[in-house]
């Protein structure tokens, strides 16, 4: 997609994991207007979920801290 006023684009990139029937889905903004942009607000993915048997797992962290583990059951 892109935007005709300040020419950036949004790419969106899709990646099928058949063998365990996943979906990812992930997406890179271009900055084509030359100038600096402000992005407030950019949701991925909207998602309906019909079992509410889910935990949100986030692998977050920094430089020589990465991949700290935390799991929120959803309700």
């Amino acid at each position: 997609m892109k935007d005709r006023v300040t020419n950036c684009i949004l790419k969106l990139y899709y990646t099928v994991f058949y063998s365990t029937d996943i979906i990812t889905r992930s997406m890179q903004i271009i900055n084509g207007s030359g100038d600096d942009i402000t992005i407030k607000n950019c949701m991925p993915l909207c998602l309906d979920l019909h079992d509410c048997n889910y935990d949100l797992i986030k692998l977050w962290g920094g430089h020589c801290f990465e991949r700290v583990f935390e799991r929120t059951p959803l309700s």
